[in-house]
């Protein structure tokens, strides 16, 4: 069988973790090899050209990093780097898109099989299965994937989760248990006075008056960062 693999390019502080996150046997993988790091996805073995691959490879990581980093923020995004393809006796012939072609052979341990595929999901796996059914989710996720964010950001975030939960439940964030009343005010508040110099202010100066202990933006970042996990993991598959 004929199979696809697209090789990660990054610190190995960051590609280690995705093997860990989304191991060998799920729906998308990632498998090490010596200090290489690949990538397959059902998804990408039904493609018949190496550029199909890798868009399809670039739409998936839109999805996972964002994932990935509700486990360990300071992730850096890695770079898409050769395509493989990898016939059922081994032999690989490497596509570096828009340079020459690489051949060689030899054996992927990205390519799954019994003894290494596992059985048990990661968290990690089953909230990207969980992702899929839920667009207000993939906004939310998507916008937290995002190297810099900013207040409005969050607050949009924010919004999105709450008719998320009200759409599926009946009830908002903090009537689902996911943060306390308080500092859901809090946050709101925070986002409603914030007046940095960075143009990012969600209203003119003055339209209410701040909280005494207003969040920092890394604080708000935390709070919706968790609000996102507790949702997804709430709706988990």
């Amino acid at each position: 069988m004929e199979t696809w693999h697209v090789e990660l390019q990054g610190d190995s502080f960051d590609l280690e973790e995705f093997p860990n996150l989304f191991p060998i046997g799920g729906e998308v993988y990632f498998a090490r090899e010596g200090e290489k790091v690949f990538m397959s996805a059902d998804k990408m073995n039904e493609c018949a050209q190496p550029q199909e691959v890798k868009d399809i490879a670039e739409e998936l990581m839109n999805k996972i990093y964002p994932i990935a980093r509700l486990h360990q923020e300071n992730l850096v995004r890695p770079t898409l780097g050769v395509v493989w393809r990898e016939d059922g006796e081994g032999a690989r012939h490497g596509y570096a898109l828009l340079s020459a072609n690489i051949s060689g052979r030899g054996k992927l341990s990205a390519q799954p099989s019994p003894d290494t595929a596992t059985t048990q999901h990661t968290d990690a796996q089953v909230l990207f299965a969980t992702l899929q059914k839920y667009p207000r989710l993939q906004t939310v996720i998507g916008i937290l994937g995002l190297q810099e964010v900013n207040i409005s950001q969050l607050y949009r975030c924010f919004e999105e989760l709450e008719q998320h939960l009200k759409t599926v439940s009946g009830k908002g964030i903090w009537q689902n248990g996911l943060c306390s009343e308080k500092k859901q005010k809090l946050f709101k508040r925070t986002a409603n006075t914030w007046m940095p110099n960075d143009g990012h202010a969600r209203h003119y100066s003055g339209h209410d008056k701040p909280p005494d202990n207003p969040m920092s933006l890394e604080d708000a970042k935390e709070f919706i960062r968790e609000l996102a996990k507790k949702t997804l993991e709430k709706f988990a598959s």
